[in-house]
C-alpha cells in the first residue's frame, strides 16, 4: 500500500501539462508557461459510478465554453500544431500498482502519446504521426489510424471487449511491455490495448453516449457507435450550426444520408449523445485577444472542410506513348465510396496527360479519414500479346488525426504500379462549401451547335478541367438554345476566403466555314455571394450558373 501511494505521488510530480482554458481564461497565454499536475483516476477503487463522474468532471474542465447549459465546446483547433503550441494534458491511470501516464490533445482529444511511472528515465513512447509534438519521444511502430490498429489487433471496434477491466488490462500490458513488439502476438497485443485506452478515454468523453456505454463490464460498442465515433467532426459541426434557442423538435442541419447515418433527425437528440464538440480551427493567429476568442468561441462554423481533387495525371503507362488506360479512380469518406473515374473499353493517353475526371457527384469530407484509391491498367490488344499491364494500383490516405496535416494547400502524390505511376494532385480545404456548376448555351451561331473548346475552375490554389472537347468532326456536342452543355465534372470544393474563376472559350464548329466563337472570357464568383454570371463571344454566351451548398 506505501509503495503504491508513492508511486501515486511521484507520478503527480514526473508529469505535467499545458493548461487548458477554462471559460474564465481564455486570454493567450505562453505555451509551457503554466503547468498543471495530470488529473489521476485509480482503476482498482472506482467503479461505473466513479468512471463516469471522473468524465464528466473532465468535460467540465475541457470545455473553453456553452453552446447551452448541456453542450460543451473544445477550444478552436490548433492550426498546423508544433510542440510549442499545441495543447495537451495528462491523465495517470493506477492499477495493480502499475501507473501509466496518457497524454491527449486538449483542442480535439487525440492519444499522442503514454509513458510508463515512476521511472525517471521513462521515455514518452509517441504514435508516430504525433512524436513532433512530443519532444524526446520514441515512436510505437506504425501510425495511429482505427484502420491500421484494427487490422494490426485483428479485429474491428466493435468486436473490442470495453469496460474498467478492459482498462486495467491495457494498462497492466502498457506498463509491463516497453519495448517494442518483437513477434506478431505483441504487435496484436499493443494494438488492442491502445485500441481500449483510445475508447475509454477520447470517445468517452466525446459522446456522453459511450462514456455511459463502456462504464458497464464487457461492454462492447455497437455499429451505430462506430459511425458515430468515426463522425464525430461533421456531427460537431451539425451541432454548432444549430440555433442556441431549439426544441425537442428542431431539425439537425446535416444532410439526408448523414441524418440516416447517424440515426439522428434533430438538434436535441445530437446534443444528448455528445460529450464534448469538436470546434474547427479559427482562422488568422492562434493567439488572439482575450474578447475575440470569447466571442467565437462555440460560434456556429463557417463552410466545412472538403476535398478538392484537381487531376490525377498519367506519368508513365507501361512506357507506352500513347497507352491505352481503362480502370478506376474512387474517393472514400465517411459517407462510402464515390466514383470520380470510371473508364472500360480503354481510352487513349500519353503521358503527361491528365486523366478526364468526371466525378465527385458529392462533396468528400475532409474533416474524417479519407482515401483517393487508383486501379488503373494499360490494356494489350493484337498485335501486342502480353496481358494487360498494371499502371498505378494504391492509394492517397488522409488521417485527420497527423498533426502534419497541412490545410488549404495543394498536395501532389505519386501512386506506382508495376508498369507505370500516377499522381494526384488535391487540396483539403477549411472554411469550405460545395459549389454545383452548370453553363448553359443561351445564343449560338445555330440551333443547336456543335459545341467544342474549353471551360475551366480556377482558384488561388489550382485550376479544374470542367468541359474539354476538339474542334474536331465527330468529336464536337450538339446542344440547343436554353439547355446546359454536358460538363464532365460540376462539383467543386470551393473555399469561402478564395473566389473561384470560370473561364470559357467556346465554338461552334463548322466543317465548311470557320469556326463561330461562342463565348470568350472569364467571370469571378465569390463563394456563397455570387450564383449567375454571363460569357460572351463574337457570336454568342452562356450562362454560368452556381449553387452554393454548406451542408
Amino acid at each position: 500500500m506505501l509503495a503504491r501511494f508513492l508511486c501515486f505521488i511521484l507520478a503527480l510530480l514526473v508529469s505535467t501539462a499545458h493548461a487548458i482554458p477554462a471559460p474564465s481564461e481564455l486570454e493567450p497565454r505562453a505555451a509551457a508557461a503554466e503547468k498543471i499536475p495530470p488529473r489521476s483516476f485509480d482503476l482498482d477503487t472506482q467503479g461505473a459510478e466513479g468512471y463516469t463522474k471522473f468524465l464528466e468532471d473532465l468535460r467540465t474542465e475541457l470545455a473553453a465554453c456553452r453552446r447551452s447549459e448541456v453542450l460543451r465546446v473544445l477550444p478552436p483547433q490548433t492550426l498546423n500544431p508544433t510542440a510549442d503550441t499545441v495543447d495537451w494534458f495528462d491523465l495517470g491511470l493506477h492499477t495493480g500498482g502499475f501507473t501509466i501516464t496518457v497524454r491527449l490533445r486538449a483542442d480535439n482529444l487525440y492519444l499522442l502519446a503514454y509513458r510508463v511511472e515512476p521511472f525517471p528515465n521513462s521515455n514518452w513512447r509517441a504514435l508516430s504521426d504525433a512524436q513532433q509534438l512530443v519532444p524526446g519521444s520514441t515512436a510505437l511502430p506504425g501510425g495511429f489510424t482505427y484502420s491500421r490498429l484494427e487490422t494490426q489487433a485483428g479485429l474491428r471496434r466493435p468486436e473490442l471487449p470495453l469496460g474498467l477491466s478492459a482498462l486495467r488490462g491495457a494498462v497492466s500490458y502498457l506498463a509491463t511491455h516497453q519495448e517494442d513488439p518483437s513477434n506478431q502476438e505483441e504487435k496484436k497485443s499493443l494494438a488492442k490495448a491502445l485500441l481500449v485506452v483510445v475508447q475509454m478515454l477520447s470517445e468517452a468523453l466525446r459522446f456522453r453516449l459511450i462514456g455511459d456505454h463502456v462504464a458497464a463490464e464487457s461492454a462492447q460498442i455497437t455499429e451505430r457507435m462506430g459511425r458515430l465515433e468515426n463522425d464525430w467532426a461533421d456531427i460537431s459541426e451539425a451541432v454548432l450550426r444549430g440555433d442556441t434557442t431549439y426544441t425537442d423538435s428542431t431539425p439537425l442541419l446535416a444532410n439526408e444520408n448523414q441524418m440516416q447515418k447517424w440515426e439522428l433527425r434533430t438538434l436535441a437528440a445530437a446534443i444528448a449523445i455528445l460529450g464534448l464538440a469538436l470546434q474547427p480551427s479559427l482562422p488568422g493567429p492562434r493567439l488572439m485577444e482575450m474578447k475575440t476568442r470569447q466571442d467565437q468561441c462555440g460560434a456556429t462554423p463557417q463552410g466545412r472542410t472538403l476535398l478538392e481533387v484537381y487531376f490525377v495525371r498519367i506519368d508513365n503507362i507501361d512506357n507506352e506513348d500513347p497507352g491505352d488506360l481503362y480502370g478506376s479512380i474512387t474517393a472514400t469518406d465517411a459517407l462510402g465510396t464515390d466514383t470520380l473515374w470510371k473508364q472500360d473499353p480503354s481510352l487513349s493517353i500519353k503521358p503527361g496527360q491528365d486523366v478526364p475526371l468526371t466525378g465527385p457527384s458529392r462533396p468528400i469530407s475532409g474533416s474524417g479519414a479519407f482515401s483517393i484509391d487508383l486501379d488503373l491498367w494499360d490494356h494489350d490488344s493484337f498485335p501486342d500479346p502480353s496481358p494487360d499491364d498494371q499502371v498505378a494500383l494504391g492509394s492517397v490516405q488522409w488521417n485527420p488525426e497527423d498533426p502534419s496535416n497541412k490545410y488549404n494547400t495543394a498536395h501532389y502524390q505519386q501512386i506506382t504500379g508495376s508498369s507505370g505511376s500516377a499522381s494526384v494532385r488535391y487540396a483539403v480545404l477549411q472554411r469550405a462549401v460545395t459549389a454545383q456548376l452548370s453553363v448553359v448555351l443561351v445564343k449560338g451561331d445555330e440551333n443547336p451547335d456543335d459545341v467544342c473548346g474549353t471551360i475551366t475552375a480556377s482558384t488561388g490554389i489550382d485550376k479544374v478541367l470542367l468541359f474539354d472537347v476538339a474542334c474536331e468532326s465527330g468529336k464536337t456536342v450538339s446542344v440547343n438554345e436554353g439547355n446546359p452543355i454536358p460538363l464532365r465534372r460540376s462539383v467543386l470544393a470551393v473555399s469561402l476566403d478564395d473566389p473561384v474563376t470560370i473561364k470559357a472559350h467556346l465554338w461552334d464548329w463548322d466543317q465548311v466555314s470557320g469556326n463561330d466563337e461562342i463565348a470568350n472570357g472569364s467571370e469571378v464568383f465569390a463563394a456563397k455571394a455570387d450564383t449567375k454570371k454571363t460569357i460572351s463571344g463574337a457570336s454568342g454566351r452562356v450562362d454560368v450558373n452556381v449553387e452554393w451548398v454548406e451542408l
